[in-house]
């Protein structure tokens, strides 16, 4: 964290960004291509050592995590790879989860579709995973209506609409806000696997100890909402894709 402090504050311009997953590290850069090639050479003096493995890619098209990037003409264009689609491995009330799976993955598609080309084909792929499932075509169209009405658009208008598309992809790629008021406070946090009841009590017990002495914050006053985001790449890792 202290060198990615460094980087952001000391090597990078305000048009540029740097995201971080786990132990990957990726970022664009707009400067010489001399500049960058002797950053790297810095990077790979000051991290290769017996117990560090670097490995550096970069270029105008690169693959990160399953997302194609590319540097289209100046214009930073990202998308879905095009790999077979299959239902994540869940245990227990599968169609629960798989709703739950659905509208994450629908949202997922639009913030990683530059375009709503590139999101009607990963969307008709999705589908198509779902009947080759099981899952019947209403199960799909009631799940679209449920996503219509939650963020309050027409599906199938979005996938012609390149204007509707944009606005609706501007409005997912926003981290979604802490939502308070006088007497509740609601946090969103990332659930991929674990006790999720166990979660709540850790948290609220974490927050009780170092707030139950707060004027605004104590337990008395304040009134904590847990709200979790599934993901399903835990899953991913007990199924192949189908050839």
């Amino acid at each position: 964290s202290l060198c990615l402090y460094y980087w952001i504050t000391k090597k990078f311009n305000n048009n540029e960004f740097i995201l971080q997953y786990t132990d990957e590290l990726f970022f664009t850069w707009n400067q010489s291509k001399d500049n960058r090639n002797t950053f790297l050479d810095t990077l790979k003096e000051f991290f290769y050592g017996d117990y560090i493995d670097l490995k550096i890619e970069y270029g105008q098209k690169i693959t990160i995590q399953n997302i194609y990037l590319e540097n289209y003409h100046g214009q930073f264009y990202t998308a879905i790879k095009s790999i077979s689609m299959i239902l994540p491995y869940v245990t227990g009330y599968p169609k629960v989860k798989y709703q739950k799976w659905f509208r994450s993955t629908l949202i997922r598609l639009i913030q990683l579709s530059t375009n709503y080309q590139d999101f009607t084909r990963q969307r008709i792929n999705m589908e198509i995973c779902c009947l080759t499932s099981g899952y019947s075509h209403e199960f799909i169209e009631n799940e679209l209506q449920n996503f219509n009405c939650y963020f309050n658009v027409n599906i199938y208008q979005i996938q012609t609409n390149e204007l509707i598309y944009q606005q609706l992809r501007s409005h997912l790629l926003k981290f979604p806000p802490r939502k308070s008021s006088n007497s509740i406070i609601q946090f969103t946090y990332l659930y991929d696997y674990g006790p999720y009841h166990e979660f709540k009590n850790t948290f609220s017990h974490i927050w009780s100890t170092y707030t139950n002495s707060h004027a605004t914050l104590s337990s008395q006053q304040i009134k904590i909402l847990l709200n979790a985001k599934h993901l399903f790449s835990l899953n991913n890792l007990l199924v192949q894709n189908k050839i």
